[in-house]
């Protein structure tokens, strides 16, 4: 997950996995300023960019599944 403020953003990657016989998360977060006027650049400005560049070229769920047809499917099982 991604928070964004003007000037700062906090990024958590929420891990989760199987270890042994269980489920576990490791939770971290990064706060990240954007301190460009001081250095020229900041992984702030770069991920604001990144994120904004996909969501004004994202595509609907359904229409890249339609458009991407060819691909394996994917299926999902439930074991009770």
């Amino acid at each position: 997950m991604v928070f964004f403020t003007e000037h700062e953003m906090v990024y958590d990657p929420y891990h989760l996995g199987q270890a042994t016989d269980r489920l576990e998360n490791r939770f971290f977060a990064l706060r990240l300023n954007d301190n460009a006027e001081t250095s020229g650049a900041s992984h702030y400005r770069q991920l604001t960019n990144h994120f904004n560049y996909l969501w004004e070229d994202g595509m609907p769920w359904k229409e890249w599944a339609t458009v991407h047809s060819d691909l394996p499917q994917l299926t999902s099982t439930s074991e009770t």
